[in-house]
């Protein structure tokens, strides 16, 4: 079995860098997921992976490597679903919670990315019913911060369901890739 996925790997490892140009190194390991993911990561700047599975939002994250690794890593996660085909990246969505402090520098990748592609950002902050919008705040600063001279709009949509509300706004605006930034909690 390691036999078989380490020659995959390395055809397709092989098969990126002559089509693509890119620098490429896998590992294949033989452990939990996430842990083994988390001790590679060191000399990596972007963590890939695949996301099997389908559903919603709340459906396919919750429970999953991915999610476990997006919590662990202190490395940026691209999480592609299983059936994903490319398409130039023209929206995205953040998604950020304005009650709980940001780590600014978990913005930089986003911040890279957007220069790359010079997509719409939409900053989504999904309320509750009666929770009151408190746009000049300490988040919103260190979002306006991190994306000067990005294009990039203001989103409050009210709902008890977060998950429920991000994927309409995602299929409502026909958004490419939604970017999260997990609590860290004491």
């Amino acid at each position: 079995f390691a036999k078989e996925n380490d020659e995959r790997l390395r055809n397709e490892s092989k098969r990126l860098v002559e089509e693509y140009g890119i620098d490429v190194k896998y590992r294949l390991k033989i452990g939990f997921a996430s842990e083994e993911i988390i001790e590679a990561e060191s000399d990596a700047s972007l963590v890939i992976m695949g996301l099997t599975g389908t559903g919603k939002l709340s459906e396919v994250l919750i429970g999953s490597v991915a999610t476990s690794t997006i919590i662990k890593t202190k490395k940026p996660v691209l999480v592609v679903p299983e059936k994903a085909k490319y398409t130039k990246l023209s929206k995205i969505v953040f998604a950020c919670d304005y009650a709980s402090d940001l780590d600014v520098n978990a913005l930089n990748a986003l911040k890279e990315m957007v220069k790359k592609f010079d997509p719409i950002v939409y900053v989504v902050n999904v309320r509750h019913e009666e929770e009151p919008i408190f746009v000049d705040n300490d988040v919103n600063k260190k979002i306006e911060n991190k994306l000067v001279n990005v294009q990039h709009i203001y989103s409050f949509p009210r709902s008890e369901n977060i998950s429920e509300k991000l994927n309409e706004f995602i299929e409502e605006h026909k958004v490419n890739l939604l970017v999260m930034i997990p609590h860290r909690y004491n």
